[in-house]
């Protein structure tokens, strides 16, 4: 059992916590990457998305990435329908609101779209 903050949590759950967060991390690297890679589309890259989000469906980087991404290949609409289905998943089961800057993007690309 490991302590974090006033809460004991099971040992198995922190290393398991500890993997995922190192998973998400090597997916958001590897996909800041290869995004760079004029070769690679947002289909080449669609699954490490996926993954990414199995993994941390909360995480606004995934969110915001996997957007830029898709804007910028020309499938807006498909950038707002991430955006929109990532706000309803954090506001419905993590009472959390996006940040400022995911609303810009969203904003943006809805001009766009």
């Amino acid at each position: 059992v490991l302590m974090q903050g006033d809460q004991s949590i099971p040992a198995m759950h922190a290393c398991q916590s500890d993997w995922i967060s190192r998973c998400c991390h090597w997916l958001d690297a590897t996909l800041t990457h290869w995004r760079d890679d004029e070769q690679c589309s947002y289909h080449d890259l669609a699954p490490l998305f996926e993954i990414w989000f199995q993994l941390d469906p909360a995480s606004e980087r995934c969110c915001l990435q996997r957007m830029r991404e898709l804007q910028g290949e020309g499938y807006s609409v498909d950038a707002r329908r991430i955006y929109f289905d990532w706000v309803q998943l954090i506001k419905e089961c993590y009472g959390m609101n996006p940040s400022a800057q995911a609303v810009a993007l969203a904003n943006k690309v809805s001009k766009l779209a």
